[in-house]
């Protein structure tokens, strides 16, 4: 299966993005180029903050490594910092029981 197919057949399987907040919006309001400093993100940050699916979309973007744009109101370095947060939270529970 090609990489594009794979993509597509993956994207298609989460019927959570049909009821995103940012359905239908511009793409590039999530993704703000490079050196825009924080700032740029907010607009974005805004929509997630409303979204019926947020956490839905930050778990797929944790998920599947997603290091572009924002994403369930998170930028990617903010989504490195919480699949940290959730990779101790996860071993601290498996060593307490």
């Amino acid at each position: 299966m090609s990489d594009l197919l794979e993509l597509t057949t993956l994207y298609v399987a989460q019927p959570w993005r049909k009821r995103a907040a940012c359905v239908g919006l511009d793409p590039d309001l999530f993704f703000p180029a490079k050196n825009s400093g924080q700032g740029a993100a907010e607009d974005a940050r805004r929509v997630c903050a409303s979204c019926p699916v947020r956490e839905d979309c930050l778990t797929d973007a944790l998920d599947t490594f997603d290091h572009f744009g924002v994403r369930g109101g998170m930028t990617p370095k903010e989504r490195r910092k919480e699949a940290t947060r959730r990779r101790r939270l996860s071993r601290d529970a498996e060593m307490a029981s």
